[in-house]
């Protein structure tokens, strides 16, 4: 049953037999580079405003959440060990995506910082 796992974990990267293929760790990476662009440009948005309306917080919440299952599902491309995947994904643009996030988190925390909030007893 591990073979099928790996064999499965590998078709992930290459569809042998198939005329095209479609590396799904590469494609994931990109999908998760695009949802990083997409909350910066959201936190840019809203970081000159003084709050953030519920749309925005019920948009912000759900694309967090999509970023965290994106990051789960990579963790379990490259789980075996399945050298493959995890070549794959160390060649791909993931590090691009992981300094974006830190970025936004970065400038977050800064602005969070900025914020005071009274002190309740």
């Amino acid at each position: 049953i591990i073979q099928l796992i790996i064999d499965f974990q590998n078709y992930l990267r290459t569809q042998t037999g198939n005329t095209t293929t479609v590396n799904i760790i590469i494609s994931t990476v990109d999908y998760l580079l695009r949802l990083q662009e997409s909350i910066s440009d959201f936190y840019w948005y809203y970081s000159g405003k003084d709050v953030m309306d519920g749309q925005g917080q019920r948009n912000f919440s759900k694309a967090l959440a999509v970023a965290k299952q994106i990051f789960n599902s990579l963790t379990e491309y490259i789980q075996g060990p399945c050298i493959g995947n995890q070549q794959s994904l160390a060649h791909s643009r993931l590090w691009d995506a992981v300094v974006g996030f830190l970025h936004v988190f970065a400038n977050m925390q800064m602005k969070l910082s900025q914020v005071c909030f009274p002190l309740q007893y």
